[in-house]
């Protein structure tokens, strides 16, 4: 018995390291190269995302987005532009907002130990609150929040959360105005 206790739990962790390193990127690469295609209609295109596992209350997502993992949320009413990446998770996106073409959402990282960059692999979560827009090209670094009613420039970079809504820009992104009412 005590040998079946000690394989049991073996056998469950080589099943979890098959299914990360062959099932995922054989899933992921299906999922980002016959979903992501241009003649892929939109309502197609979110059955196959759904049926991936994603969590998509929209069929607003454009062709040619790169997902690298199954925990994203995109809320109803959100529209994705074209060329958006999408790297790990958990992301959280809000209802109503509006991302602009080749925006990168990025949540890995590589924690620091003795003043050096380790090898070991986290995920920090990103999540955009509601009515957020953040132009073309805006870089999402891993571990911010943006807060709902909030304006990102394009070509921004956030590296920090944005707890108070208004117009961001720059690199790295700052305030710059308040969203007109």
């Amino acid at each position: 018995m005590a040998v079946d206790e000690v394989r049991g739990p073996k056998r469950s962790r080589t099943r979890q390291r098959l299914i990360l390193l062959v099932v995922e990127p054989l899933r992921l690469t299906w999922i980002n190269s016959l979903a992501g295609l241009p003649i892929v209609p939109a309502p197609v295109r979110y059955l196959m995302y759904r049926l991936a596992g994603f969590r998509l209350r929209t069929i607003l997502v454009s062709p040619r987005c790169v997902f690298t993992g199954r925990q994203v949320s995109i809320g109803p009413g959100t529209f994705i532009n074209w060329s958006c990446f999408f790297e790990g998770g958990p992301i959280d996106i809000g209802r109503d907002c509006q991302i602009g073409m080749e925006t990168m959402i990025a949540t890995g990282s590589h924690p620091m130990e003795d003043g050096r960059v380790t090898k070991r692999h986290e995920q920090l979560g990103v999540k955009i609150g509601d009515g957020c827009w953040l132009g073309a090209r805006v870089t999402v670094l891993p571990g911010v929040s943006i807060a709902p009613g909030t304006v990102v420039g394009a070509g921004s970079l956030v590296n920090r959360s944005i707890d108070e809504p208004g117009i961001y820009a720059g690199v790295p992104a700052r305030r710059i105005g308040d969203v007109p009412a």
